[in-house]
C-alpha cells in the first residue's frame, strides 16, 4: 500500500525559505534583483524568511535593511549608481549568509545545553 501511495503522490521538494522584496524605487529593485541572482539558500536555512526592505534617505540614496526572521542582518546605504548597487548586493549576500550561520550555530549550542530552545 505504501508503494502505491508514493507512486501516486511523489514527494515534493521541501520549501527552504522565502526571499521577500519590499523595495520601492528602481535602484532598490535593482539591488534586490542583484541580491536574488547571487543568493543561494544555505543547507541549514529551512523555514527562514529573508526580507529586503527599502527606506528613502537624503538626496537620491536609499537605505536597504535586510532582516532574517524579523532580526536585522544588515543595513546598507546605496546610491543609484550600478557599480555601487552590484558591490553592495554582493557584500550583502555574504553578510546575510554569515548572519544565518552564526545564528544557527548559536541555536545548536543552546539546544545542546538542554535549555528548551530548538
Amino acid at each position: 500500500m505504501m508503494f502505491l501511495w508514493s507512486v501516486l503522490f511523489p514527494p515534493q521538494e521541501t520549501l527552504t525559505g522565502f526571499l521577500v522584496d519590499q523595495t520601492i524605487t528602481p535602484p532598490g529593485r535593482e539591488f534586490f534583483s542583484q541580491f536574488e541572482k547571487q543568493w543561494v539558500w544555505p543547507k541549514y536555512s529551512e523555514g527562514l524568511t529573508v526580507e529586503v526592505k527599502e527606506k528613502r534617505a537624503m538626496g537620491n540614496s536609499s537605505e536597504i535593511v535586510i532582516t532574517v526572521n524579523n532580526e536585522q542582518a544588515g543595513v546598507f546605504m546605496i546610491s543609484p549608481r550600478p557599480e555601487v548597487i552590484e558591490a553592495y548586493s554582493t557584500y550583502a549576500v555574504g553578510r546575510v549568509h554569515g548572519f544565518i550561520r552564526n545564528n544557527q550555530d548559536l541555536l545548536k549550542a543552546f539546544d545542546l545545553l538542554g535549555n528548551g530552545i530548538y
